[in-house]
């Protein structure tokens, strides 16, 4: 009987689409279950957000609520902490008003709520035990930002509701790119299937035949792709991404004698650029400096680019009078994304430089049927694996058309 009313009294303080059955288990014989927030909130505007806990005795008075609205678009981060209320028949419920900027880096697009509790003298997170919550968070619903009327709706997200969207919420941002990768995978395998049904022409290569044309030409290349590629690197070379500073710790205490780790003692792998931390290493421990030294690889490894992506056309293309040989190079060169991550202090240029180099040797031993050039394409490629996780999925891409099914 007591068990009866207990439920009937919880059920009387929820919301609609919320339910005492429907629940997160948190550590304390907590049970969240559920959060109410706006559907659209303007910029500028507040956004009401009401959470429900399920608890069996009053919280311990040193427990906060934070409550985290983060958009995957943009720069945008939304924090608040507050001292929940006492409970009530067993529910807490946590009313919360967060101001929206009306200028900053909060733009139109969707915020995710995360929510949970800590405890503010230890600064330790209640733990998410079932399902279990990245770094104790609870994914807790989702709103819209607008930069016109906002309607008044409301929408009550309990946790079944948001256990798939917490999935498809971490892989939204990457959609596009899985896309892009799908339809390079299967440009790939048509290709290589019809490709051989058309008549190939001859690759034409163009060579002067005088010692003084030749080093004219090489000059006129060397001028139509290095004054872009040269003021490219100036314009961006005073920027260090943040980031960098993950990779120059770790060298730091490797270095040092302390392994690869970010803190002495702590066995965390906090990066995803093994052979970058490696490579720059040496510079560390010969006390040079690292963004000086990344500024002269990132330089030297996008020249190197240049040199295979301009041959990857050679071999393809051929070389002709019109040097129109040259817009691979061309491109790199004047591209303001390429120059700006190449100086940047991060892995991006010897990820660029691995592959591309890796293919290029791939496809002349195609021609060529050289052995030695095979296996260092391969090296290549693994050391480019090595640099970066995703230069697996280019592996595949260069990989398919030597599978004879294809």
């Amino acid at each position: 009987m007591t068990h009866l009313l207990l439920a009937l009294a919880l059920f009387g303080n929820l919301p609609d689409g919320l339910s005492p059955s429907d629940a997160v288990e948190m550590a304390q014989n907590v049970e969240f279950l559920g959060a109410v927030v706006p559907v659209e909130v303007g910029l500028g505007g507040k956004i009401k957000i009401d959470l429900y806990y399920k608890v069996d005795q009053p919280l311990d008075p040193k427990i906060l609520s934070f409550v985290h609205l983060e958009s995957r678009e943009s720069k945008c981060r939304l924090v608040q902490d507050r001292k929940p209320p006492p409970p009530k028949a067993g529910v807490i419920h946590h009313q919360i008003t967060i101001t929206v900027p009306a200028k900053g880096d909060c733009k139109a697009g969707r915020l995710e709520l995360y929510t949970g509790l800590y405890n503010r003298q230890t600064r330790e997170r209640l733990r998410v035990l079932r399902p279990p919550g990245l770094a104790d968070r609870i994914y807790a619903g989702y709103l819209t930002l607008t930069d016109s009327a906002a309607s008044d709706d409301r929408e009550a997200f309990s946790p079944g509701d948001m256990a798939f969207e917490e999935t498809l919420s971490l892989f939204r941002p990457w959609w596009g790119y899985f896309f892009g990768w799908l339809l390079a995978i299967l440009l790939a395998i048509v290709l290589r299937r019809y490709a051989r049904h058309f008549d190939e022409a001859p690759v034409v290569v163009w060579r002067p035949e005088k010692a003084r044309t030749r080093r004219a030409v090489a000059t006129a290349g060397a001028i139509i792709i290095g004054v872009p590629l040269l003021l490219s690197i100036l314009v961006g070379l005073d920027f260090i991404k943040d980031d960098a500073y993950i990779s120059f710790r770790y060298c730091q205490n490797l270095a040092a004698g302390e392994g690869m780790v970010f803190n002495a003692g702590e066995h965390v792998e906090g990066f995803t650029n093994f052979l970058w931390v490696l490579l720059l290493t040496p510079f560390e421990a010969l006390d040079l400096d690292l963004f000086q030294v990344t500024e002269i690889l990132g330089t030297a490894l996008m020249v190197g680019l240049i040199v295979f992506m301009t041959r990857t056309v050679i071999l393809s293309q051929g070389a002709g009078r019109d040097l129109s040989y040259l817009w691979a190079g061309v491109w790199i060169a004047t591209s303001s994304s390429v120059a700006l991550w190449a100086t940047s202090g991060m892995e991006q240029p010897l990820a660029m430089f691995l592959p591309v180099a890796s293919a290029y040797l791939l496809w002349r031993n195609w021609q060529d049927e050289d052995p030695p050039q095979a296996f260092a394409s391969g090296v290549l490629m693994g050391l480019g694996c090595l640099t970066r996780p995703e230069v697996h999925l280019i592996g595949v891409i260069l990989g398919l058309p030597l599978d004879p099914k294809y």
